[in-house]
């Protein structure tokens, strides 16, 4: 009876131990739990007393089977733990083999075959002849339909077909009513200010020009135009139309031509200019400079002087180099 006792305590203490379960990917393999002691399980009282082990007759192989259940928290730290920082070589191999190879490394694709096309002789010869006959296409700017409560003074607008320049914008409201607007426009190249009134909520057309740098040329006499050249093409403005800054022009300046179209909207010169003086009036020290304008300077400046003037107000603004 004492050696029955002393060994099912034996069995007992080695069935509760702590069961150490191998890691997966995705979760820990568990195995299945003995069942406690049936009647159809019997003691083999022959082996030793180290190990009393039971005789299960009817085992069924789903009970000796692994489950999966997913890792914890505490399960997944400790494990990348073991991986990261204590190099656990048992844990990785274990995990590789137990990872399909897809998982582990991706197949590099496959290179691509070269299908680049090589013209021949004739087809560039074609190609080159090709693109020097086509005429290149410049921009002139563009226009787009805005609401009146967008439009700001200097802006350039398309009314009636006719391009304005507006002055100044002022809203009017009225009671119990939208309102309206209030536009003062110029017309272009003119000093004709007229007033115009449009409905809350209208729209109007606003012109976006294109801003071309070029250098003044010469003045052609028999189209009347100033000259100016481009990156792409000569620019032809008409002597008559209304700027003002064409009267600072002198050959080799550096302008910008704003244009819309075939529309010449503005032309903008640098702000300060130098100019040589070619004729100088002693009675009320009027100067000529080379290009024909004519300006007020001080007593001290000499014929064949250079002088800068200002461009906003057309003034004197000092002397550069003295003959």
């Amino acid at each position: 009876m004492k050696y029955l006792t002393s060994s099912a305590n034996r069995f007992i203490n080695q069935s509760s131990k702590k069961i150490v379960y191998p890691y997966t990917l995705s979760g820990i393999i568990l195995k299945a739990q003995p069942k406690s002691q049936t009647k159809g399980s019997t003691f083999n009282l022959n082996e030793s007393d180290d190990v009393l082990q039971p005789q299960t007759s009817d085992l069924d192989s789903s009970e000796r089977s692994y489950s999966v259940r997913p890792l914890n928290y505490y399960e997944k730290k400790e494990i990348v733990h073991k991986i990261l920082y204590d190099k656990n070589s048992d844990l990785i191999k274990d995990l590789i083999s137990k990872a399909s190879p897809e998982e582990l490394c991706r197949r590099r694709p496959k290179p691509r075959e070269d299908r680049r096309i090589v013209a021949t002789d004739d087809e560039l010869i074609r190609s080159v002849s090709q693109d020097e006959g086509a005429e290149t296409v410049e921009d002139t700017g563009y226009e787009e339909p805005t609401q009146i409560n967008h439009v700001r003074a200097g802006h350039y607008v398309l009314h009636k077909n006719q391009v304005y320049t507006v002055s100044t914008t002022q809203h009017i409201a009225q009671a119990r009513s939208k309102g309206h607007y209030k536009l003062k426009m110029k017309l272009l190249h003119t000093t004709k200010e007229t007033s115009f009134s449009f409905p809350d909520g209208s729209k109007m057309t606003v012109l976006t020009p294109r801003k071309v740098s070029c250098e003044y040329s010469h003045f052609d006499e028999d189209t009347n135009c100033y000259v100016f050249k481009s990156e792409v093409s000569n620019i032809s403005v008409p002597r008559g139309i209304n700027i003002a800054s064409l009267k600072y022009l002198k050959p080799r300046l550096k302008v910008t031509i704003s244009r819309w179209r075939d529309k010449i909207l503005g032309v903008f010169v640098p702000f300060h200019i130098e100019y040589r003086v070619v004729q100088l009036n002693t009675g009320n020290y009027a100067a000529t400079l080379d290009n024909g304008l004519v300006v007020l300077v001080p007593t001290y400046i000499k014929v064949n002087d250079h002088i800068e003037i200002t461009t906003k107000a057309c003034e004197f603004l000092r002397r550069t180099k003295i003959s």
